[in-house]
């Protein structure tokens, strides 16, 4: 029994007849987008388990508002927290799961509510009236914030002074590290004039764990390589190349360096995950594009490795305002990052990581996709690699790490990179084939 059928064998025992909805796919029609969504955000239903007043309970609130945990937290003096199994979860099903639900006040002006099940894929249909025969018990209060106040937030007075203090201590020269000893020894190597895959080699086994790593990546089945690899010098030569090789080697020397915590929607264990995907991808994709715009794959790779080196740093230098941005997502998956992070630090992650790879000297083609990698519509010099690292990142939220999509590819990221859809689907297959021998890559490189 699937799932779904799971779910509508669980309602018909309360005489409720489960609707559901497809979800439209990464490539979908705009015209099929437009008549799916054609119902209000306000009415998709963002649920979390969470402990609440002493109680293990699930927390439901718009899809276009944030929970608000200061809030909740006063209504029940006492702290909210993520309990044990407080990922999303997919429906609101108290009496299944025998938790109690709190519901936010904008939910129940509704008269029918979308809830995200099967990994995104779809969509579940109930009237409210529905959803309250479902549950073993809940309580409806005034919990969540609109995303559309959030610029008024933003502008608070007091709000924009923290912000201006994060902002001084962040992107102070004077605060920023040092680019780490194997870092600037793998750009000395790749400046000399005389270069090789034996003089990056000698470089790199000064640290095993990092041949190590490389040498699984290359072994990985998304290179495809069927020989043997015993040795740096066979991941440079037969699969990977110099300069794939130099970027991930730097990249990662690079990311080893911070200490922030492992777990967490924005912890290592995330942060390697998504980097070494995405990095993955944008060496792909940029093998595709036409020859008159393709750049360097090295290039790209690192870009898809750093974009988001702006937490490492964050974390490095403020633990607190890491560990508060981290809670923050925690209590609001699928959350729009940009707009929480104004609302918590009244900058970027973005922002963050393009001034620390500025001052490391980095190619500027890295740091224009760490500075723009969430703007589709960023048309500068090196646009093509925030772009590249903007389809990655969309093409990993429909497979690797699954999410409610509302917008379709960005037509303005294929102009840049002059790729074009029916590109992009082939890409995919190889990379799930990969997952478990990237998963371990990350593991490795979060120890």
């Amino acid at each position: 029994m699937s799932d779904l059928d799971s779910i509508a064998a669980h309602l018909q025992i309360f005489n409720i007849e489960a609707k559901f909805l497809d979800l439209p796919g990464l490539f979908a029609e705009d015209s099929h987008r437009q008549t799916v969504f054609a119902y209000p955000e306000s009415a998709i239903v963002r649920t979390i388990v969470a402990d609440f007043a002493g109680v293990t309970s699930l927390i439901a609130v718009p899809w276009n508002c944030l929970l608000d945990v200061t809030r909740l937290n006063q209504s029940a003096k006492t702290r909210l927290d993520i309990a044990e199994s407080g990922e999303p979860v997919e429906l609101p099903l108290g009496r299944f799961y025998k938790l109690p639900l709190v519901l936010d006040t904008h939910l129940a002006a509704q008269q029918v509510l979308h809830f995200p099940c099967a990994s995104g894929a779809k969509l579940l249909e109930l009237g409210l009236d529905a959803l309250y025969t479902l549950q073993e018990s809940y309580t409806v209060q005034d919990i969540a914030t609109a995303l559309e106040d959030v610029p008024l937030i933003v502008q608070d007075p007091n709000h924009r002074q923290l912000s201006r203090q994060l902002r001084e201590t962040l992107l102070l020269d004077t605060r920023l590290p040092a680019m780490p000893e194997m870092g600037a020894r793998i750009l000395e190597v790749c400046a000399s004039g005389n270069a090789n895959a034996t003089t990056l080699a000698n470089v790199l086994e000064a640290d095993p764990s990092l041949c190590a790593q490389i040498i699984h990546t290359a072994q990985s089945a998304f290179y495809a390589y069927r020989g043997k690899i015993n040795s740096i010098r066979d991941a440079i030569a037969r699969v990977l190349g110099f300069d794939t090789v130099a970027n991930m080697a730097l990249g990662i020397a690079i990311g080893k360096s911070f200490s922030i915590p492992f777990d967490g929607p924005l912890g290592l264990r995330q942060f390697w995950r998504q980097a070494i995907y995405s990095a993955a991808l944008c060496e792909r994709l940029a093998s595709l594009m036409p020859r008159t715009l393709r750049p360097d794959a090295g290039d790209a790779y690192l870009a898809g490795l750093l974009q988001n080196i702006g937490y490492l740093l964050l974390g490095h230098l403020h633990d607190d305002r890491f560990r508060e941005l981290n809670s923050v997502l925690r209590f609001n998956p699928g959350a729009n990052i940009e707009l929480l992070e104004q609302l918590v630090l009244g900058l970027s992650h973005c922002e963050i990581g393009a001034t620390l790879l500025r001052h490391w000297q980095m190619p500027e083609e890295v740091v224009v996709a760490c500075l723009h990698h969430h703007n589709p519509n960023y048309h500068g010099e090196h646009a093509c690699y925030a772009h590249l690292v903007l389809l990655a990142n969309y093409l990993l939220a429909s497979t690797v790490t699954p999410s409610i999509s509302f917008h379709a590819i960005p037509e303005t990221s294929l102009q840049a990179t002059g790729l074009d859809v029916a590109q992009l689907q082939p890409v995919l297959p190889p990379l799930i084939a990969a997952c478990l021998e990237l998963d371990t890559l990350s593991e490795l490189t979060g120890d």
